[in-house]
């Protein structure tokens, strides 16, 4: 099996899918939302600890057991505002030096989850338009202090609002922008002791006109080149390139999902550490060129493909089926319909395939006969 060819483009991760394994299947939908964080593991929770002989007072240590079990809970359950206020109200200068070392143990956590959030509230994925694809620079290129360009701006505005997205197999080129906070984060560069890298995970999806499927995955790592101080006017950026053959597929669904590695940052000049976190995830559908034409009179579009209904058609039978709506989607069932119950194999697959995606009905691709019992269950 083939493993994916990646490669990395200056500081800009290139996730290139042509050479990934693929597999023929039906493939579910896959939601990515932003996923829920992981529970707080070693070596980032602080184990209850024991005082050592001559730490102090006994009344005090039984104290500071208590108020530091509920310190662990509090991290493992990622409840930094309850850990904050515990922090805020039990550590004191004048403790002994041993519960001092927890204390500090637990603020730098405090803060590592603080940035976790600031990354996940904060951090954004957007769809680069084909105007800016070359001149998007690497992650932190810009001078310290510099103004760096509003990464935010949005790709080709279409009148419905949408964003103007590439046909199947074109280049697709996102970008995460994390902007600074009112803490200041200083992220290590690749180089570094202590380097921030992130993960970066595409799956995408192909449908194709005789019912079948193909998924692929595959996650890269990136390691930020150089040192961010967080700051001020400086964000993060961090361009992402996607690139892989449509090999024939009438709807492509990319899912692209960009994760914190663990680590440490520093926040506030302490030493924080960080768990993997995912910060930021989108979907997009794309579709073969020439699709927007289709839209303007998709039943009108299907019923000049099924009169001829050959090959380079069939595509055009798929995708016109997929955009009616309504009273001409009930026209289109019946039409394609009629292909199943009359037409050559190749063509009845077409049609049932577009039935399938039409319909929500999940009859096998192929069983003639089930889709006709239903057609006729329906009149």
């Amino acid at each position: 099996m083939a493993r994916a060819d990646r490669r990395c483009i200056g500081a800009c991760l290139l996730a290139t899918l042509s050479g990934c394994v693929t597999t023929y299947e039906d493939a579910s939908p896959l939601v990515l939302p932003k996923p829920q964080p992981v529970p707080l593991a070693l070596p980032f929770a602080i184990p209850l600890p024991q005082p050592a002989h001559g730490t102090g007072d006994p009344v005090l240590s039984e104290l500071y057991a208590g108020i530091l079990k509920r310190m662990r809970e509090a991290a493992v359950d990622r409840d930094v505002a309850h850990l904050e206020f515990l922090l805020e109200g039990y550590d004191r200068r004048d403790l002994p030096e041993f519960w001092r070392d927890q204390m500090r143990g637990y603020r730098a956590i405090a803060k590592g989850l603080r940035f976790e959030q600031h990354a996940i509230a904060h951090a954004r994925l957007s769809l680069v338009p084909a105007a800016r694809d070359a001149a998007v620079a690497p992650p932190n290129a810009a001078p310290p202090n510099a103004a760096t360009p509003d990464a935010a701006t949005p790709a080709t505005a279409l009148p419905n609002g949408a964003t103007a997205t590439p046909p199947c197999g074109e280049k697709l080129l996102f970008e995460l922008v994390l902007p600074p906070g009112g803490t200041e984060f200083l992220l290590g560069g690749h180089g570094d002791a202590e380097p921030t890298g992130f993960s970066v995970a595409v799956t995408i999806e192909d449908a194709f006109v005789d019912g079948s499927s193909r998924s692929s995955r595959t996650e890269d790592f990136l390691w930020l080149p150089a040192a961010l101080r967080l700051a001020g006017d400086q964000q993060l950026r961090l361009p992402v390139a996607i690139e892989a053959d449509a090999g024939g597929s009438v709807q492509r669904t990319v899912h692209l999902r960009v994760d914190l590695m663990p680590g440490y940052v520093q926040v506030d000049g302490v030493r924080a550490p960080v768990q993997r976190t995912g910060i930021a995830a989108c979907t997009l559908t794309q579709w073969p060129r020439g699709y927007e034409t289709l839209q303007r009179e998709p039943l009108k579009a299907l019923e000049l493909a099924l009169r001829t209904f050959d090959g380079p058609r069939f595509p055009v039978v798929y995708l016109a089926a997929a955009l009616t709506q309504g009273e001409d989607r009930e026209k289109a069932m019946a039409l394609l319909i009629e292909k199943v119950r009359f037409s050559r194999a190749e063509q009845a697959q077409v049609a049932m395939a577009a039935l399938r995606a039409i319909s929500g009905e999940t009859h096998p691709v192929g069983d003639r006969d089930a889709w006709l019992a239903w057609w006729q269950t329906r009149r």
